[in-house]
């Protein structure tokens, strides 16, 4: 029988240690592909569970940054995970990428302006968090590659329905 995991040893290892800064430039090195990508997810606008074009962009970007990109998640066509290495432990980045119907918005502008009239659209920020969660989860592989430590990018589509149809509210 292994020997039970103790974390307070593990998250004093020198891997937890990381440098900010070299995370950073990860992420700045390689900005404008993140953001090329909140913009697409902005374009598409998808609403929760019919995210097509929105999952296939995101898994493309996953698996040309070295992600094993897994589909269908719970049996939602539209869910996937992103994994580098194998092995534990596993680190767990959460992204979202679903838009809300009513809340269609032109870009680049601080007041309403319906891009399509009653379409739907990225009022809640959900296009940057998505992006935002794989940059980091990209930031952490490139940090981690040499040390034997896995990230895992999970996007979840719905998750608010997902959790309803759990019966956890």
């Amino acid at each position: 029988m292994p020997a039970p995991f103790n974390k307070g040893a593990f998250f004093k290892r020198s891997v937890f240690k990381m440098d900010k800064k070299e995370l950073y430039s990860y992420i700045d090195e390689n900005k404008g592909i993140f953001e090329e990508l909140s913009d697409k997810i902005w374009g598409f606008a998808e609403i929760s569970l019919k995210e097509h074009e929105s999952a296939k962009a995101y898994k493309d970007l996953l698996a040309e940054l070295g992600f094993k990109v897994e589909t269908g998640l719970a049996g939602v066509e539209t869910a996937f995970s992103g994994t580098y290495g194998s092995g534990k432990p596993v680190i767990g980045i959460l992204g979202e990428f679903d838009a809300l119907s009513g809340l269609s918005q032109k870009p680049n502008l601080t007041v309403h302006d319906e891009l399509i009239t009653g379409g739907s659209g990225h009022g809640c920020g959900h296009n940057l968090l998505g992006a935002g969660s794989l940059s980091a989860a990209y930031a952490i592989k490139k940090y981690l590659e040499e040390k034997g430590i896995n990230v895992l990018s999970t996007s979840l589509t719905a998750y608010e329905a997902a959790i309803k149809m759990a019966g956890t509210i």
